[in-house]
């Protein structure tokens, strides 16, 4: 065995996705291959099928709940339809209205607008991508001729959408007084409060007031009820009806002062109403919850439909207290709480403040610092997806709304108040093109890619949400000059 001799052998491995099986004579003389290489051929054909069919599912799961969560998004206040293409000119408002007369949209996609009419104000529902009116009610018929001596004042109304439209309106004849400074003294008020079906404007309950009949100073929609707030012989009437009209309940507050400044808002379900020195806490049943005082140097803002803010505005230092005022309690935070455009929820009980006026600063539902950073001057944010979108300090930033690091920065479009659909943002390009006109961008949400540009009609100067629609603006102000709403042709 020594001498024999030497061979080198080669070692062929069978490709693993062709395996080759031998051939076995049986008894009959026929030859057959055994089952195991098909089977294992069988399975592995199915895991690879499985393997396909979840990612399928997977992608089939992770897309429902991106349209859920968009879909979520375009019912929040200050959202904007998805764009699916470059934002271009749709309609323009009618002449005397303006971004702040846009009141929502409803569920059937129309804007609500409050509009100026030949005998008084009015409230529309317009389709939102053409301009068409869907329907038109009247609010008030003004009083065709006021005594001598006297003023008229019929602003357009004050209205909330929701399942239901609700507008309350209040015209006030005054006399002036003998010296210029003095101000006009109230002889007689008429109002109406009108609950109309969303869809198609019919009136669905209604209360009026004339002559000296205590006057509403305010309406909410707060869920399925109307609350309004009414002074009364140096008291505070609060009552809620359902939007049939039926009466749900009425609660009376006691006011310091005779005609002293009265107060109402939501706070989710609840209401937070007072009159002179004093709020209170109402609850969806009317009960009093608690109440706090409200000092004379204090201004109660809305912020969102969960909370309001009180703060001394007197106060020259910038880190002055804010109180939150919220259904379940108080917070107090130093500096001034950041207004948002809009909040999604995804960072429950997140609070933005700058408590210098130039630093960000995040506070957790427990008020504990989450985070702080420089940011220069800060309004307008939006809180989407776990992040914070910011147009102030140059540019647009998107910060992971936990530990305030950038994500991503883009310098290509101008600072301002964050105007978003849920899967992009909306800002004016930088600098003017080489025409004079401005562009829009639209930026992806979770990159900050531009999607799409497009150029605005001339004289645009911004573009904001309004009323649950996006809109160019003409004016130095939001208010200012004739507005043109703008959205994706295809829509």
């Amino acid at each position: 065995m020594g001498n024999a001799s030497r061979k080198d052998v080669e070692v062929v491995e069978a490709a693993a996705e062709a395996p080759v099986a031998q051939t076995t004579t049986g008894a009959s003389g026929r030859g057959w291959r055994p089952r195991r290489p098909r089977r294992l051929a069988a399975v592995l054909a199915l895991v690879v099928t499985l393997g396909v069919a979840g990612a399928v599912v997977g992608q089939l799961v992770v897309d429902a709940r991106e349209r859920a969560r968009l879909d979520a998004v375009a019912r929040l206040p200050g959202a904007v339809p998805l764009l699916d293409g470059p934002p271009e000119a749709l309609w323009t408002l009618p002449d005397g209205v303006t971004t702040a007369d846009l009141v929502g949209t409803t569920a059937g996609g129309a804007v609500v607008v409050t509009e100026p009419g030949p005998r008084g104000p009015a409230v529309a529902a317009r389709a939102a991508t053409t301009g068409e009116v869907r329907w038109r009610v009247p609010l008030l018929d003004a009083t065709s001729a006021p005594p001598a001596g006297t003023v008229l004042d019929l602003p357009p109304g004050r209205c909330d959408v929701g399942d239901v439209v609700v507008c309350l309106v209040v015209e006030t004849v005054s006399t002036l007084g003998a010296d210029e400074g003095d101000a006009p003294v109230p002889v007689s008020a008429r109002s109406r409060l009108v609950v109309l079906d969303a869809d198609d404007g019919t009136v669905l309950a209604e209360r009026t007031t004339s002559g000296t009949d205590p006057v509403p100073a305010a309406s909410e929609l707060v869920g399925d009820l109307v609350v309004t707030s009414t002074p009364v012989d140096g008291a505070l009437r609060v009552d809620a009806v359902t939007t049939d009209g039926a009466a749900a309940w009425d609660a009376s507050l006691p006011s310091s002062t005779a005609g002293a400044r009265t107060f109402l808002a939501r706070l989710d379900d609840h209401v937070l109403a007072g009159a002179g020195d004093q709020l209170t806490v109402l609850d969806h049943a009317g009960a009093a919850v608690r109440t706090l005082p409200f000092p004379e140097s204090a201004l109660a803002l809305q912020h969102g439909d969960d909370a309001v803010l009180l703060r001394d505005y007197t106060r020259p230092d910038v880190n002055a207290p804010t109180t939150v005022v919220r259904a379940d309690g108080e917070q107090t935070v130093d500096g001034e709480v950041v207004e948002l455009a809009l909040d999604d929820g995804s960072v429950p009980g997140l609070l933005l403040t700058s408590p210098d006026g130039t630093r960000l600063t995040a506070l957790d539902a427990a008020g504990d610092e989450l985070w702080s950073r420089d940011s220069g001057a800060a309004s307008g944010l939006a809180v989407l997806a776990g992040r914070v979108y910011s147009g102030t300090g140059g540019g647009m930033v998107a910060l992971d709304a936990r530990t305030g690091a950038d994500v991503w920065r883009s310098d290509q479009v101008r600072e301002g108040p964050v105007v978003t659909d849920g899967a992009h943002l909306v800002a004016m390009g930088l600098r003017p093109l080489a025409d004079g006109r401005r562009e829009v961008l639209v930026l992806d949400r979770a990159d900050g890619a531009v999607a799409w540009r497009a150029r605005l009609p001339a004289g645009v100067q911004d573009v904001t949400a309004a009323g649950g629609v996006l809109v160019a603006t003409t004016g130095d102000g939001p208010a200012d000059g004739p507005a043109t709403v703008l959205g994706s042709g295809s829509r």
